[in-house]
């Protein structure tokens, strides 16, 4: 299990408009072909745009900040805690201009649809709770969580490198999981 604070990550700039983008964890899979990549957006400015890896679907996470319109024109809105699916390699994030400044920060799911299917759950967590069978990571939006001996603290996510029994505990926390199903073993099976 690894553990990563988002703001410890280095930063890279947008492809176009104010902000930073920094990419969180890249899993390769077997034979070094992408299965997901999570990246962190955070838009300063009215417009943005990033490009995700060719021959990707992505999840658009809305997690903090201003509300962000996703696409060209007038987009689609995207509020926090919500997810939006999108499977052109340009996203374009667009802020009303007579919103009050501020980041709105959204997480960037990118996923190969060939390899793995992928879902996004918020859930409130008091107490002790099971991980799912599938969940890849964990991300803590507020409040503590504790696995396997280690505190996640809010804006940092824990990437589970193999299947885990241990509980999660937390006392007023609202975290996203990411699930993932190899899409090659549902053909095959």
């Amino acid at each position: 299990m690894d553990v990563l604070s988002f703001l410890q990550l280095p930063p890279q700039h947008l492809s176009d408009g104010i902000g930073t983008l920094r990419d969180i964890w890249t899993d390769g899979g077997a034979g070094a072909s992408l299965r997901w990549l999570l990246r962190l957006v955070e838009l300063r400015s009215p417009h943005g745009k990033i490009y995700a890896p060719a021959g990707t679907e992505q999840l658009i996470i809305g997690i903090s900040g201003p509300q962000v319109r996703i696409g060209s024109g007038r987009g689609v809105p995207l509020r926090r805690d919500k997810a939006l699916g999108q499977d052109a390699p340009l996203i374009e994030m667009h802020r009303p201009v007579d919103r009050p400044g501020g980041t709105s920060r959204l997480l960037v799911l990118a996923f190969d649809p060939r390899v793995v299917s992928a879902r996004a759950t918020f859930d409130d967590l008091d107490g002790d709770r099971a991980v799912e069978a599938g969940t890849e990571a964990i991300v803590v939006l507020k409040g503590h969580v504790e696995h396997d001996g280690k505190r996640l603290d809010p804006q940092s996510v824990s990437i589970l490198r193999a299947p885990v029994t241990d509980a999660l505990h937390a006392e007023g926390a609202r975290i996203l999981t990411l699930r993932f199903t190899d899409v090659r073993e549902i053909v095959r099976g």
